[in-house]
């Protein structure tokens, strides 16, 4: 990573996801950004960092919340389904493949 581009390898392990998950992304035209030099894929570091910060996802402040908004937050939550440890697997199973 000495020249400001990241292998795909090392793209998986920064993000503990698997080769695979990568190449597939590449295929459907997700994920962030890549260079392609004939065999070789690689990922600027500046793309990464820009795609990590647009997918980041922030839980609401509950310091800056209203009243009414952490209300209608708890009668939202009330109405999801609970979900099971089984349930849980089987959906990271399934989003695996």
């Amino acid at each position: 990573m000495a020249d400001g581009f990241l292998s795909t390898n090392e793209l998986a392990e920064r993000w503990n996801l698997r080769y695979g998950t990568l190449a597939r992304w590449r295929q459907h035209g997700t994920g962030p950004a890549f260079l392609k030099f004939g065999k070789v894929i690689r990922y600027r570091l500046e793309d990464i960092i820009e795609y990590e910060q647009r997918t980041m996802h922030r839980l609401p402040d509950a310091n800056n919340a209203t009243p009414d908004a952490n209300n209608s937050l708890t009668e939202a939550a009330e109405d999801l389904p609970r979900l099971t440890i089984q349930d849980v697997v089987a959906a990271l199973r399934f989003n695996a493949c």
